[in-house]
């Protein structure tokens, strides 16, 4: 799932068992569409990607 968020490979995985063991702040940018938004939706799935590895403590942000 992380792979949604454009990780790859062995990163993948470090990804997700370092938010499994709460060690890690994930920081996403997302592609801005023409007025400077962030794509509807996009915060949200990011939000399940990361819940899904193990993530417990998220902030979204679209600025």
């Amino acid at each position: 799932m992380l792979q949604a968020l454009g990780l790859q490979g062995s990163d993948t995985e470090k990804c997700r068992d370092a938010i499994k063991e709460g060690a890690l702040v994930v920081i996403a940018e997302a592609d801005a569409n023409r007025d400077g938004d962030a794509a509807p939706g996009r915060l949200e799935s990011a939000e399940d990607v990361l819940r899904a590895s193990g993530a417990r403590d998220i902030w979204l942000t679209d600025n």
